[in-house]
């Protein structure tokens, strides 16, 4: 980009002396510039070198970086930014940042005889950043994860079916869900459950016989789903799941709120999720809960590739502990509730 706005200014000082009579917009027009353009570097040219500096020189342009150091806001600015932040005035019942700092600077200033300069927001956060009203975010530091044995450690998530339209008399969102359950070991899909009625109640039967077909890990990660672990003010009263996981003796990981979706499961949800909602119309009815995980396993093309995967031997060789459950748990319920 330098280097054509150097031949550009060099054709003008040649078409200069080769044709001393040409107007600005001949010399425009030649050029394939704006006449504004010819008409200032041409003063340019006339005067800088009317001042014995070389024309190379001229040539290269005028340096756009800063010729004098900034302004520095004057001090008794800055501790009325400080004391508007430590103390807000008029009953103010938050912590004010740049913009109302700024408004009641304003404010004082109609008041003064002298008022001083009101700074602008970015002037304000540099100045409360400098004098450590605001905390600078500490980098975090990543620690990756070993991988667990095969089987001991399971990450459950539910995935809407986005393309089963939605009834217009009836359910609008979550029309129908998978519930997947993966084995973080070896990277193979356990189970994927679909359904539309997954409620707490039906969710801890689709655990329960998962727990019966493929044995018992040691661990499940989930994410703060309300049918996993209830209402948020409840933290007193662990939900069914929990309290069934803790008499099993099963560990649980619920996902920090900052990042909700188990990272196996929600890689899983993108490749199978297509999938699956293009042949929902050709499962079964989901009336019982192993309906549409027995219809799903011979239809889907992503999930017969996860089973034939390396991994696959480790999990049909790895040591399970079966488990047997009261026939109440794995019964499909009659109604829903959560």
């Amino acid at each position: 980009m330098t280097t054509s706005y150097y031949a550009e200014r060099a054709n003008l000082s040649r078409l200069q002396h080769l044709h001393p009579q040409w107007s600005h917009q001949q010399l425009a027009d030649s050029l394939g510039r704006s006449r504004e353009w010819v008409k200032k570097w041409r003063k340019r040219l006339r005067e800088e070198v009317a001042a014995d500096i070389p024309l190379e020189q001229v040539l290269q342009g005028h340096s756009r970086a800063r010729k004098h150091a900034p302004g520095k806001t004057p001090i008794p600015v800055v501790q009325a930014i400080l004391r508007i932040r430590d103390a807000p005035p008029e009953g103010l019942r938050r912590v004010p940042g740049p913009q109302a700092i700024a408004y009641y600077l304003g404010r004082e200033a109609e008041q003064e005889p002298e008022p001083l300069p009101v700074p602008s927001c970015r002037t304000i956060y540099r100045i409360l950043k400098a004098h450590q009203r605001i905390a600078q975010r500490q980098p975090r530091v990543r620690q990756p994860l070993e991988r667990p044995a095969p089987l001991s450690s399971w990450q459950l998530d539910f995935k809407d079916v986005s393309t089963v339209p939605a009834d217009p008399f009836g359910k609008q969102q979550h029309v129908v869900e998978t519930l997947n359950v993966l084995d973080v070991g070896t990277s193979i899909l356990l189970e994927a459950q679909v359904r539309e009625d997954f409620t707490a109640e039906t969710a801890l039967a689709a655990v329960a016989q998962t727990l019966q077909t493929h044995g018992m890990p040691q661990q499940l990660t989930l994410d703060r789903d309300s049918r996993w672990v209830g209402s948020p003010h409840g933290s007193d009263f662990p939900s069914a799941l929990v309290r069934f996981c803790a008499c099993l003796g099963i560990q649980m990981h619920v996902c920090d709120p900052r990042y909700p979706a188990p990272p196996a499961t929600k890689r899983l949800c993108r490749e199978i999720s297509s999938d699956l909602s293009a042949r929902m119309p050709r499962l079964g009815s989901s009336d019982q809960p192993g309906a549409g995980s027995a219809g799903h396993r011979g239809l889907c093309p992503t999930l017969q590739c996860r089973a034939s995967q390396p991994g696959a031997l480790l999990w049909q060789s790895a040591p399970t502990h079966r488990l047997s459950l009261p026939a109440q748990l794995t019964a499909a319920p009659a109604g829903g509730g959560s």
